[in-house]
Formats: C-alpha cells, structure tokens, sequence
C-alpha cells in the first residue's frame, strides 16, 4: 500500500477508497489484507491481466495524439504468461515501449497476458526455457538467472550469489512455472539433491504462507519475479550460474526488431535486482484518466455541455472544469463554442479516433469481470477439487450433473472455484462458496457431510520399464517406490496418512507436486510411481503407456463427499443441483475390467521381456 501510495502521489485512505469503488463497480473483491500487505484476489488478478494492457493503450494514445503522428498505429504485444503481473521481464518490456515511443509513436509495443496460441500476427512471443534455445546462439535469447527465496532472520537481498550445493537436503516450493522451465529446474534439483515441492498456488499466496513458515524456501526464475512481493518478507539471492540456467526464447516477425533492447532492458534490470526501488517509478500524473476520457466522449458526441453533463450525472461547471483540466494535459484546445453548441476541430477528431475503440473495449472488459449480467442474473458458487483432465470421473460426472440442471435453470450463472479440500472448506465457513465437492470426511459441527462415491487408490507407473508386476500392490511395497505424491495440504495424502500410520510406514516421496498432471508427466520419465485413485485415470487421455495397480493389504478408498453448512437451507435450484451430482457419483467406479490388470498393448510384451531378463 505504501509503495502504490508514493508511485499515485495520493494518501493511502484516498487509495483504499479508489480500490473499494473499483471493486465496488466490478462486484469482485480484488485484494485481501495478508501479513506485510495487500494479496491480490483471483478476481483482481484477472482484472489486472485485462485492464492495464488498456491503461498501457491509454498512455500509447495521448503520445501518438501529441506527436501528431500521420502514420497508422502498429500495435505489437509481447505475449507473457499469466499470474505473473508486475514481474522483472514485465518492467523490462514496459521500458522498451516506452522509449520506442518516444521515438516513434505510432510504433506501440506492450504485454499481454495468456496463451500464445491466441496471439495475433504482429506478437512477440516469449518461449520461456525451451531446451533447443541452448544452442542456437542466433536466436533472440534473454539469458535468465534462478532466485532463492528464503525464510531467514534477515530481509532484502544480498549481491552475494547463492552456490548450487547450498540447496543439498532442502525441500524447495516451486510455482506453476511454464513447462519446460519445470523440467529444467527438476534436473537441477536431482543434480544437488534438492526435494522439490511443485504447487498451483498464485504467487501471493506461496508467499504468504511462507512468511508464515520458518523453513520456506522458493526457487524460480528471476525474469516471471516481482522483487516487490519478497524484499520485506525474506531473504533473497541469485543462484550460482550453471548449464541450468533459464532461458527466454523471442520469436514472432517483430522479434529482431525489438527483441534486443528488451534483452538489454532486462539485464539492466536483473543486475540490479537487489535494489527493488531502483525502478524508476511510471509517471501516472502524464495519463489520460478515465474520467477525463468519459467527459470528452460524451462532450464529443453529444456536441452540447448540458446534455453532456446530464448524462454523466454531474453537473455543468465540473464537466467544464474536467474539459479545461483535459485540454492543459494534451497543450491544445478541442473544441469551438458556437450559437449551436460545441463544435469539435481536427485534434478532437483525431482524438475520438484513439479514445472511442478503446473505451468500447473497457467496457466489454468491465461487462465480462461483474459477476451478475444488467443486475438480474443469480449466482451458485460451488467448490470443486482438481481432477487429472476433462476424461477423469470427477470432472466427467460434474459436467453431466451440471449439463442437465442448467437446462432447467438458465438463468443462474454457475462459478466454480477448483481447491484442494482444506481450502474448499474454509471457503465454505467464509460463506465464499455455496457447497463443495471435496474428496474426505472431516468432524466439523457446522457442516453435513454426504458421501456420494467411494475411489480405489492405486499406484501408477510407467508400464514399460518393469517397476511392479501386473496385479495388486500393498502398501508396504507401494511405500518403497520412488514416488511422486502430493504435498500435506494435498486431500490425496491425507488419505494415505492413516494407513500408512495403522501400518507402521511412512512415505519419503522423490518429489512433491500438488498438480496430478505434472505428476503423471513426471511418471512418464520413467523413473517414478505416483498414487491416485482409480478414476482419476482409468479413463483419462494419459492413461497410454501407464499401468494401474490398484493398493491392497489394505485397500485404500477415497470418499468423495457434497459438503454444506449444516444450519443453511439451499435454495430450490441449489438442492436440484445436488441431487444430480448424487445421481451423476452413483456410476462412479464401474469399469470395463479390473484397473490393476490392464496395461498398454503396446507396452506388456516389451515387460514380458524385462522380467524374463530379470529371472535369467
């Protein structure tokens, strides 16, 4: 807060009353109050991803339209990953953009936020720590660093550069990073021996349970880093460099012709990482403000002062006042006063052009972030645990349980909010959600429990490599495996903790990831097992070249439960909805033929051999 407080130059009350209006008029709630600060919502967090490449297109506009540009607008978006807003690459690009503005205004360079399968033919977009960049020094390629953060008694940062053999023996939480980075950070961690703890948590909440935690230690790149979220909370470095070290890919047809002043920009940047403050901060005094930008449309349309007031409900010498304050900002007049009102000139001609796409794209932003639609609509929030893919049992039967009743109920608008079980529930006390689809029974007085499906655990590994014989696994076995399980916030592994404990073992998995997926492709190397139930993957499209082994001595189930609060009564719609869930759970577990014995076609004569190897 005091950080936005000095880059606004306004109060810190003025700056939590622009946040609630914001959040007000969006009905979302966009920040939360953690320790050391503000933590941005899902909600705010999307509406950042949407809204500030419009406020970086506002800045574009009032440069082109004080340059007097003739030439056309090219627009190109450097295309970034999602959930990473604010980080060292973001800065970077912005700088870039600004100083090719200010030599050529009609050339618009920003970031964009999400897939690069969407983005549009003028793009830049960042491959970020594909394998075949190492040795194609020809391409446009940002050299990234890793950075350790870490629980400690000191804070900031250190220009000292952490050797790779201090993270010998730790357990290292890394987030949902692009796919090939986690494969190159994986091969660093079993290079030093490291445990890995891979997690779908947003950013601000990874660190907000590690201020919380006195051995938290995170490792990620420094490019997707905003030094902002960690000098005040931990301690933090630069790892050593090595052979392991990110890269970020540039390609797209702009790509050489701005791709190195953003590779110099960043290392600009990262060379002075441990200093946060040293960027200099955005200058939002020089932007066109959103009620200046409303005034002169309405003003421009409506070609008269009193119509134009009536209908931004305020009254004529404010709307004067916002008009005189516009044209100081742009240095020029926009328009003539005559018998019939106010006639525009060339410049507010030029400037309806910039203003009027941009503000019709804000207000289908805005459209698409309100939760109700023109005020009418209802909302369900429900609570859902992760599923592996769209084939999984959890994932098919809900979709069939909610295909049905929204046929009866179009008019109610169904969010659903994916979390392990722990979370679900306590969103579920904050009266975040309505009900919850959780995977466990928990004693809690406020709430009813309705077990609606049970799940056969099951370890799962590589079928052609010979790791476990066709049939049944017991746990005793199943706990010696080089596994690859969920951490202990994980529903799955609380599952497993009794038994193991009833059986006297205990489970030191390889690696920890929350994400099945990431465990599956993890599996697919070849050198580990994971558990998960049945129905996660029986009927899943990674299912190739896995067989499935169900646990046993004992058997291990998994309760699939519909969870709400005990003294609430559901709407009518709402208690529709669960019956169809309960009807859509009660196929759960009818398969085609026994999990534990099936293998891929392909893959069981090639482990017939291995075994007859084995035995010779």
């Amino acid at each position: 807060m005091a950080r936005a407080s000095r880059r606004l130059g306004l109060g810190r009350s003025s700056l939590s009353a622009h946040i609630k209006s914001l959040g007000d008029e969006l009905n979302q709630r966009l920040f939360i109050r953690v320790q050391g600060g503000l933590a941005i919502t899902p909600a705010g967090s999307e509406a950042y991803r949407l809204l500030r490449p419009l406020m970086v297109r506002a800045a574009h506009c009032l440069s082109y339209f004080r340059a007097a540009a003739n030439d056309d607008p090219t627009r190109i978006n450097v295309v970034l990953p999602s959930g990473f807003s604010g980080a060292l690459i973001d800065h970077a690009i912005d700088r870039v953009g600004k100083a090719v503005m200010r030599q050529s205004p009609a050339l618009w360079i920003a970031s964009s936020y999400g897939s690069p399968d969407a983005a549009d033919d003028n793009a830049i977009v960042m491959n970020f720590g594909a394998t075949e960049l190492q040795s194609d020094e020809s391409a446009e390629v940002i050299r990234d660093r890793w950075v350790l953060i870490r629980s400690g008694p000191s804070r900031g940062w250190t220009a000292e550069t952490v050797p790779l053999s201090k993270l010998a023996t730790l357990t290292i939480t890394v987030p949902k990073l692009p796919d090939a980075q986690l494969g190159i950070l994986l091969a660093l961690a079993e290079r030093v021996q490291a445990r890995i703890n891979f997690t779908t948590l947003e950013l601000h909440e990874i660190f907000a349970e590690g201020a919380r935690d006195r051995n938290f230690c995170c490792v990620m790149p420094a490019a997707l880093l905003n030094p902002a979220l960690v000098t005040d909370q931990f301690e933090c470095a630069v790892l050593e460099q090595s052979e392991f070290d990110p890269r970020i890919g540039l390609s797209g047809r702009h790509a050489a012709r701005v791709g190195s002043a953003i590779i110099a920009e960043f290392r600009s940047l990262s060379d002075r990482i441990s200093d946060d403050r040293s960027d200099e901060p955005d200058d939002e005094a020089d932007r066109l403000s959103l009620k200046h930008t409303r005034s002169f449309l309405a003003l421009f349309e409506e070609r008269n002062m009193r119509r134009a007031a009536q209908r931004l409900s305020i009254v004529q010498p404010a709307l004067t006042v916002q008009l005189h304050g516009l044209e100081e900002l742009l240095g020029t007049a926009l328009f003539v006063r005559s018998h019939r009102g106010l006639e525009p000139n060339d410049k507010a001609e030029v400037l309806y052009g910039l203003l009027a796409p941009l503000m019709t794209e804000f207000g289908a932003v805005v459209r698409s972030l309100r939760e109700t639609i023109g005020g009418r609509s209802r909302r369900l929030k429900l609570g859902l645990i992760p599923a592996l893919d769209a084939e999984s049992e959890t994932a098919e039967y809900f979709a069939d349980a909610l295909n049905r009743w929204s046929t009866r109920h179009p008019e109610i608008i169904v969010q659903v909010l994916e979390a392990y079980s722990g979370k679900l529930l306590q969103w579920l006390s904050a009266g975040r959600i309505d009900f919850a689809l959780i995977d466990r029974l928990v004693p809690d007085a406020d709430m009813t429990f309705d077990l609606i499906a049970e799940d056969r655990m099951a370890v799962i590994v590589d079928s052609s490599i010979g790791l476990l014989p066709p049939g049944p696994v017991s746990l005793e076995d199943a706990a010696k495996l080089p596994l690859v399980l969920p951490s202990s916030r994980h529903g799955l592994r609380s599952i497993l903790l009794p038994q193991l404990r009833k059986a006297g073992l205990e489970l030191n998995p390889r690696i920890e990831v929350d994400s099945m997926a990431a465990a599956i492709s993890l599996v697919k190397l070849g050198r580990y097992a994971t558990i998960l139930p049945v129905g996660a993957i029986y009927k899943s499209r990674d299912r190739r070249r896995l067989s499935i082994h169900e646990i046993c001595e004992p058997q291990i189930l998994r309760s699939i439960c519909l969870v709400k609060l005990r003294n609430e009564l559901p709407e009518t719609a709402t208690q529709e909805f669960i019956e169809e869930l309960r009807i859509a759970f009660s196929h759960a577990g009818e398969f085609s033929e026994e999990p534990s014995r099936s293998l891929d076609a392909e893959a069981a004569p090639r482990l017939g051999e291995l075994r007859d190897a084995a035995s010779g």
